[in-house]
């Protein structure tokens, strides 16, 4: 195959594992699909990619990207690819690690997981639009979470601004309380919008939230 799909299993310790489950083939759109569940999700680390598939076709990790470049870079590597193979073991034991990069909220962090989901859902729509409301809200939070701290100068926020401008009035009320009242505000009261920006800033310095494990965005 051009590309092999498996489990894997966040964890604390070694763990070792038994029973392995038989794997099968799977198609194109079987595979863009399995990109959005969890337990194969965007991750390079779970995936094995034939070298001329990415040589061939000059797929490499965004060098200037430090948060969600995975996204990407798996997204353009099925597009190129025609042949997968699903095996539903877990093969892959990732060790958490706090202090890792993919924890260290840096501002450019937010940008690269809001323009990596934007990409991701635009793709979705584009070529297998019944995926894309799979995506919608990952894409909604992410590209929040950078509106919360960019503004007009800079060069994605037209881009992604537009995105959350363009959200109707259905697709808000697919979205909870917390996100409707974000994309609301943003549409209509930017003053508003900027101080619920600063209200959260504010509470982060007080309270310590867990980090939410999620493959597809960073909150």
């Amino acid at each position: 195959p051009d590309v092999m799909i498996f489990k894997y299993d966040n964890v604390s310790e070694n763990h070792l594992y038994g029973s392995k489950k038989r794997g099968y083939l799977i198609n194109k759109k079987e595979a863009i699909n399995s990109l959005i569940l969890p337990e194969y999700a965007t991750f390079p680390w779970n995936k094995i990619f034939r070298k001329t598939i990415l040589i061939q076709n000059k797929i490499y990790f965004p060098e200037n990207m430090i948060m969600c470049e995975d996204m990407e870079f798996c997204s353009k590597a099925y597009d190129n690819a025609y042949n997968f193979f699903l095996l539903p073991s877990v093969l892959y034991s990732y060790r958490q690690n706090d202090d890792s990069v993919s924890f260290n909220k840096k501002r450019k962090h937010y940008k690269d997981a809001a323009t990596a989901n934007y990409d991701f859902y635009n793709y979705l729509a584009v070529k297998y639009p019944e995926f894309k409301s799979k995506v919608f809200k990952n894409t909604v939070i992410a590209i929040i979470a950078y509106l919360h701290r960019y503004h007009e100068d800079d060069n994605k926020y037209a881009i992604l601004a537009g995105f959350i401008k363009k959200i109707s009035k259905k697709e808000i009320t697919n979205l909870n309380k917390r996100y409707q009242i974000e994309v609301l505000t943003f549409k209509y009261s930017k003053f508003l919008f900027r101080v619920i920006g600063s209200l959260k800033k504010v509470k982060m310095k007080f309270i310590s939230y867990p980090v939410e494990k999620n493959a597809m965005t960073l909150t």
